[in-house]
């Protein structure tokens, strides 16, 4: 797959706010239906992370089923295609709050 602009600001991100991200995750839910999410965030928004994805479509009415799987997940609309600086991912993942492991909860999460 291209490399988006999107997840080349997230992976840049991840090296600069000691995050674990992973383009295009695939999840495999429990009706043997597969979502592909745009980018997946450890440790935030639930404790199986966050997931991003582009569009509406591409969660195929299975929100509730993602939910009910203990993920977190929202649909970013236009906003994909801006690129956000550090300040603004930091202030979107405090707002998803932390759910991972204490010793691995970022350092500018932790002095916040």
């Amino acid at each position: 797959m291209h490399e988006s602009r999107f997840i080349r600001t997230w992976r840049d991100a991840a090296r600069g706010l000691e995050l674990h991200v992973t383009p295009w995750r695939v999840v495999l839910l429990p009706t043997a239906k597969c979502l592909v999410a745009d980018l997946w965030i450890d440790g935030f928004g639930s404790p199986r992370g966050m997931l991003l994805f582009g569009h509406a479509a591409q969660l195929e009415s299975s929100a509730r089923v993602l939910v009910r799987e203990g993920w977190a997940h929202t649909v970013l609309g236009p906003e994909r295609d801006v690129v956000e600086s550090h300040a603004d991912i930091m202030r979107r993942l405090r707002g998803w709050g932390w759910y991972g492991a204490p010793e691995r909860k970022p350092t500018w999460l932790v002095d916040a």
